[in-house]
């Protein structure tokens, strides 16, 4: 059995985090990556955009001698057969066994592959990682109709991409408008009517109940008995924390790994970190927050006697396809107090319980997202939001 001081499960953003912090502190311990991908880490938040594109060295966090310079050892393409959390040890599908001083578990989430009824068909994918696109990629080439289950960030990112590629697109969504977690109901429809625009085809308040046709995707049947053709689909339809090595393990599991603030484990000297780590009850599944939770892990392995914790962000959200641009911040919710700002290159909405700020969008020009941000954040009353939006009615 071959030891390292420092055993990282997972190389995304999390694991290449920790593994970049520790390195800060920690000179000469060895460090040892082990990932069942076959990539070094790259942006996995620019998969959507990657749809029909591409793929060039840019899309990787670091150069292949970046690892060397930092005397981080790297296995790729490894399947973990068991991991026994509390002698810290890993044994690998083909019989090799690890053990370290310290373990960092960065396993990640996986695509969440909704119990439809024929979503085993052929022509049917969900996008996780830099195979998954290149796979979508080639079906794209030859499909005739697209669909994207799911009107989410991620969903219309890749929707948009599709679109680019001058295939037709379509979105079925369940909530009744687009952007269900960030818009309220008013500017989800505007959204939908900019998509209309583009040439899109969009169906909300709708669940998928069937997808049609004999061994490949030929349609799909909604709840409300209407058929819509496609020869392809991309679900994007949320993801679940890889948490299948640890069920049975020593670990507290719930969702996620159960960590406290420091990111620590159940059990002693075992660290977790990204869409794996469960804290406070939530499992972040964020990029930003995969990377906060790496470098914070990382830390506290290195620097045992300087713990650094973790604190759970509050949301805000992107998106930007074409010439849309939109940002929103907190609770977007229909019920309270709504105030509207109309310019020439923007609108803003205010959402308010009370004389309190809950939550705001920009659309169109998002210069001030910044103010728009530490205004929710800090709980802003009336008179300080007119501050900085005074035209707000």
């Amino acid at each position: 059995m071959e030891t390292r001081k420092y055993i990282i499960l997972g190389n995304g953003i999390a694991g290449y985090s920790a593994a970049k912090e520790i390195r800060k502190t920690d000179k000469e311990g060895s460090i040892l990556i082990i990932s069942r991908e076959s990539y070094l880490t790259y942006f996995r938040i620019q998969l959507t955009h990657l749809i029909a594109k591409d793929i060039d060295d840019k899309v990787f966090m670091s150069p292949e001698d970046w690892y060397e310079k930092n005397s981080i050892e790297v296995l790729l393409k490894e399947n973990i057969k068991s991991f026994h959390p509390e002698e810290r040890r890993v044994v690998l599908e083909d019989g090799r066994e690890f053990q370290g001083e310290k373990i960092l578990l960065a396993t990640g989430a996986s695509s969440f592959i909704p119990p439809i009824q024929g979503v085993d068909k052929k022509n049917i994918f969900a996008i996780r990682n830099l195979d998954d696109v290149k796979a979508f990629d080639e079906a794209l080439k030859t499909a005739e109709k697209v669909t994207v289950i799911g009107g989410g960030l991620l969903g219309l990112e890749a929707a948009y991409s599709i679109h680019e590629s001058g295939k037709p697109v379509q979105v079925v969504e369940s909530f009744s408008h687009l952007l269900g977690r960030q818009l309220d109901t008013e500017e989800g429809h505007r959204l939908e009517d900019r998509l209309k625009e583009m040439g899109m085809t969009i169906y909300c308040s709708h669940n998928t109940q069937e997808f049609l046709g004999e061994d490949k995707v030929e349609g799909i049947r909604l709840d409300n008995g209407e058929e819509i053709k496609t020869d392809l689909v991309l679900l994007s339809t949320g993801i679940r924390p890889n948490i299948g090595l640890f069920k049975e393990s020593a670990l507290e599991v719930n969702r996620g790994l159960v960590v406290d603030e420091s990111l620590r484990t159940s059990v002693d000297q075992v660290y977790a970190a990204g869409d794996v780590a469960e804290i406070h009850g939530v499992c972040l599944g964020l990029w930003t927050a995969g990377m906060e939770t790496g470098k914070i892990a990382g830390h506290n392995m290195a620097n045992p006697q300087d713990l650094k914790t973790y604190e759970t962000p509050k949301n805000f959200t992107e998106l930007s396809i074409g010439d849309i641009e939109i940002f929103s911040v907190g609770q977007n919710k229909d019920e309270g107090q709504i105030l509207t700002e109309e310019e020439e290159d923007r609108r803003v909405r205010i959402f308010l319980e009370g004389d309190k700020i809950v939550g705001g969008i920009l659309v169109g020009n998002t210069k001030a997202k910044g103010k728009l941000k530490k205004l929710v954040f800090n709980g802003a009353n009336l008179t300080e939001v007119k501050e900085i939006f005074p035209n707000l009615s």
